[in-house]
């Protein structure tokens, strides 16, 4: 298991690498004048110089990313160039991150609760009882949820519970009424996701010879499937659960700008528009990281799941 995390952490890294270069280049590959833009439209020339001496913009491409390497070992993460005091900036860029990640982490916990407590339930029934009117009704939203992209069904909601019935928050935070709209709508594919992933395992599982044993020795038909049957269907449905968390964060992105809902996703949009070069830099490679460790956590929960795993 220790060889398997090693091996894992090292990918994790080259990968972490690959990335933080890719941001680094992309984002100085836009175009347009970093500096004039800071300074306004209003600005002179002699001020325009200044703001690109003041931030390194004046070097090449090459000396800047050694200065960014080279401050990022060392803890510097580059001040965010969006909020500024009589020209002095306020916040690094990671103190904006570390603002802003627990309230997508929440957004994410709370999307991936609500797409667990409806899909395992209707997945299990779904394959015990397939061709049934859960079955039906379970593959028919499925398939009506997974083709329209998320940012519609966000607006669909808003429309019907916040324009029409006035019983939520258009958008914003502060309140539990602010979480329920993007959580439900971040977790709407991932629900579908599970659903589909839970009847396809459960069904194969309940068809298996040991589940027919037990049966035989006249377990209850609860046990047969919780104990034996759903537990046996629970690696493929940790991997996927895994990844959606990855994948939910991601799709943070969208759901916090639909919302106002003050994430790193509305952040990273934010600093885009606003070209801030040391928040999307430091942003970008630290959801990565994330995403890495939760495969790692994903690996071990293999391990616990299926000792055969461990063993191997």
């Amino acid at each position: 298991m220790l060889k398997m995390i090693l091996t894992r952490l090292l990918r994790g890294l080259i990968t972490l690498a690959i990335v933080t270069v890719l941001v680094f280049v992309l984002l100085r590959s836009v175009p347009g004048d970093m500096a004039a833009m800071l300074a306004g439209g209003d600005a002179t020339e002699e001020q325009v110089e200044e703001l690109r001496e003041m931030w390194g913009l004046n070097k090449s491409l090459g000396e800047q990313f050694i200065i960014y390497i080279r401050n990022l070992l060392k803890g510097d993460t580059g001040w965010s160039y969006q909020y500024l005091e009589n020209g002095k900036p306020l916040y690094t860029a990671m103190d904006l991150v570390l603002m802003r990640l627990p309230n997508t982490f929440l957004l994410a916990i709370a999307a991936l609760v609500i797409a667990l407590v409806v899909s395992i339930p209707i997945g299990v029934i779904s394959a015990v009882k397939p061709g049934g009117f859960i079955d039906n009704l379970g593959m028919t939203l499925t398939f009506t949820v997974q083709s329209i992209p998320i940012f519609f069904i966000g607006m669909l909601l808003i429309m019907i519970f916040s324009l029409w019935t006035g019983l939520l928050p258009t958008g914003g935070s502060g309140s539990f009424a602010h979480l329920i709209l993007p959580a439900v709508t971040l977790s709407a594919h991932t629900t579908t996701q599970l659903l589909r992933v839970t009847r396809t395992e459960v069904g194969r599982v309940m068809d298996s010879d040991f589940i027919r044993t037990s049966r035989a020795k006249g377990l209850s038909t609860r046990s047969v499937i919780f104990k034996h049957g759903l537990r046996n269907a629970m690696i493929p449905l940790v991997t996927v659960i895994g990844l959606r968390f990855g994948a939910l964060l991601h799709g943070a992105v969208i759901c916090e700008t639909l919302f106002r809902w003050p994430g790193i996703g509305n952040l990273l949009i934010t600093s885009l528009n606003n070209r801030d070069y040391a928040v999307v830099q430091i942003l970008v490679p630290y959801t990565a990281f994330i995403f890495i460790v939760l495969n790692i956590i994903v690996d071990i929960l293999y391990g616990i799941l299926d000792p055969r795993i461990r063993v191997k």
